[in-house]
C-alpha cells in the first residue's frame, strides 16, 4: 500500500509542477478509459491514461497470468515512449507467478535479474530487467502458501 500511495503522491506533484508549465485536457479515449494531458510551454505533452478496472493498458506488453486480476493499470506516454504501472493480484503459487512473468521477459529478449526473499511466512521476489528497448521492474508479494499480488513498472527507452 505505502509504494503505490508514494507513486501516486510523486504523479499529483509531477502534475502540478507541469499544469504550472502549460496547458492540460481532461477526457476518455475510444476505450472508455480516463486520459489527461499536460502540454508544456515548449510544446511537449505527456499523456496519463488509467484503464478501466480489470483491464491491462492499451499495448501493455506482458500478459496477464491464469488467474490474475488487474486492480490498478497506468500508461504514460512521452516523446513517443510508454511507460506503464500496473498492480495485479495472482491465486497461484509466488514461485509459479514469477517463473512465469520471467520467461515472458525473457522471450521479449529482456535480461533478467532475480532475487528471492522470504521470511516467516511472507514471500517476495523481485524481478529486474533491461534490453535496448526497455526496462522493467518486477515484485512478486505473497503470503502462506499461495496467492498474493503483483506490481510491475515497465518502461520504453
Amino acid at each position: 500500500m505505502i509504494p503505490y500511495v508514494v507513486r501516486m503522491l510523486g504523479m499529483v506533484i509531477l502534475l502540478v509542477a507541469l499544469t504550472a508549465c502549460g496547458s492540460t485536457k481532461v477526457g476518455k479515449n475510444a476505450d472508455g478509459d480516463s486520459t489527461l494531458t499536460i502540454t508544456g510551454n515548449d510544446g511537449e505533452k505527456v499523456t496519463f491514461t488509467t484503464g478501466q478496472e480489470g483491464k491491462l493498458p492499451d499495448g501493455f506488453p506482458l500478459p496477464l497470468i491464469k488467474g490474475g486480476k488487474v486492480g490498478s493499470a497506468t500508461k504514460i506516454t512521452t516523446n513517443n515512449k510508454d511507460g506503464y504501472s500496473v498492480e495485479l493480484t495472482y491465486s497461484g503459487t509466488h514461485k509459479e507467478a514469477a517463473d512465469f512473468y520471467q520467461k515472458a521477459l525473457k522471450d521479449l529478449d529482456i535480461e533478467v535479474e532475480r532475487t528471492d526473499v522470504s521470511a516467516q511466512d511472507e514471500v517476495t521476489i523481485m524481478l529486474m530487467g533491461q534490453s535496448d528497448k526497455h526496462d522493467v521492474w518486477l515484485m512478486v508479494n505473497g503470503k502462506g502458501e499461495k496467492g498474493g499480488t503483483i506490481a510491475i513498472m515497465w518502461g520504453d527507452k
